[in-house]
């Protein structure tokens, strides 16, 4: 029955980041990604899933006390219709994620299969709107540039399928890079020829995207990257190399657009500032109920009420605040150190081993790269109700209680 539920878990994440009810209209219209989730609950409440660690984890015990402050603080939200509504059933749909993942991911074989198959889903959803692309001319976005004649600049976009913009698309691929490189690079040639073909592809079409927190957090992941690189000048003869053909490949718009991040009177600067004064607005809006915020899932309600703009808070931990008051924002912050923890213990373990090539090894290297990545990405994006930190919470845990397996695994090879 456990196996049963793991490989429905499977199917669900390719459905979820794939979406195949939107390829589909059958599985639309059946709800396919709720029967999913319905299914594996149904056959993990019929079995005794064989878990990797004793009792609950620190990450599982802080996204209780979250949950508890959000369902605390309902009466004191100011608009709880769409707290119960909206909110609730949001997050309810992102902490499945982890939930699910500690529970089913409990060996290195099934982790193995697990990240690979989100690996693949991910690129997926990268490689396909690059080859409409190259084949159509396809775009799926564009954006103001600033001046007078209102400039407009065409971005790339998630497939006519998918659901996501250009600054999710290059999350999506700042997500996969890390992966991709300690997990393909420092593995067999086929990996690495995987790695090669991928990674330019990769790095193309996040210049298409036109995102300059994508572009700010990707040289977050090169830092890192370099940071546990042994080859350190070799590593920085080809990023230097890398950089010379990315700037050579910009049109103006685009050099524009980069330059915005750091100069102002450039094209596209006024935007830049703008999300500036966005983040000190939200913080505004916020100090409206300062302890026990809005309500989860308000902060587009609550922008429009105060700034007249009907959006969420393009930063993390400003919509934190503004749903959940400083007393969620200091549990989020709390869950976060606890991740940073479970990778921290991960590398640590894993460095104590003869074999530092080992999966665990380069997964932990990859996770906490991208945990560098992610914790800089989310001050340009949203992401309270979104799966990505309660996935790779889950994963930090799976991956911690497998590391710190291994001592005890050889010492009992080891003894007579």
């Amino acid at each position: 029955m456990e196996n049963l539920s793991y490989r429905v878990y499977l199917l669900f994440i390719v459905s979820y980041f794939v979406h195949l009810p939107a390829r589909y209209p059958i599985l639309g219209a059946i709800r396919f990604d709720l029967l999913l989730v319905a299914l594996i609950g149904a056959t993990l409440f019929f079995s005794k899933p064989k878990r990797t660690g004793e009792g609950l984890s620190l990450t599982s015990k802080i996204l209780i006390v979250l949950w508890v402050d959000i369902l605390v603080g309902i009466p004191f939200a100011a608009w709880p219709g769409t707290v119960i509504g909206a909110g609730i059933p949001n997050m309810i749909a992102s902490a499945i994620f982890y939930y699910y993942t500690i529970t089913l991911i409990n060996s290195e074989k099934r982790l193995k299969i697990f990240v690979l198959v989100f690996i693949a889903c991910q690129s997926l959803r990268v490689f396909e709107p690059l080859y409409l692309h190259f084949t159509t001319g396809y775009w799926g976005d564009s954006t103001n540039m600033g001046g007078a004649k209102l400039l407009m600049m065409d971005r790339l976009a998630g497939a006519p399928t998918d659901t996501v913009n250009p600054n999710g698309l290059a999350a999506i691929i700042c997500t996969i890079v890390p992966l991709y490189h300690f997990l393909g690079f420092q593995s067999s040639w086929k990996s690495k020829l995987v790695y090669l073909c991928a990674m330019p592809l990769l790095a193309y079409a996040l210049v298409l995207t036109a995102s300059r927190s994508g572009f700010l957090a990707f040289v977050v992941i090169l830092i890192g990257i370099l940071i546990k690189s042994k080859k350190k000048a070799v590593m920085v003869l080809a990023l230097l190399v890398c950089g010379v053909i990315f700037v050579s490949s910009l049109d103006p718009l685009q050099r524009d657009r980069y330059l915005s991040i750091g100069e102002s009177d450039v094209r596209g600067g006024e935007t830049a500032q703008g999300r500036v004064e966005g983040v000190i607005a939200d913080f505004k809006a916020g100090m409206e109920r300062p302890v026990f915020g809005s309500g989860l899932g308000t902060s587009k309600e609550l922008n429009y009420h105060t700034r007249g703009i009907a959006m969420p808070s393009h930063n993390l931990y400003m919509e934190t605040f503004e749903e959940l008051g400083v007393i969620g924002l200091i549990i989020l912050l709390t869950f976060m150190g606890t991740i940073i923890s479970n990778f921290r213990v991960v590398v640590k373990t894993t460095s104590n081993l003869l074999d530092k090539k080992g999966y665990l090894s380069r997964l932990g290297n990859a996770l906490q790269v991208w945990l560098w990545m992610n914790l800089l990405f989310s001050f340009a994006s949203y992401g309270l109700s979104t799966y990505s930190w309660y996935l790779f919470a889950g994963l930090s845990v799976v991956v911690r209680k497998l590391a710190l397996e291994i001592p005890r695994q050889v010492e009992e090879a080891q003894a007579p």
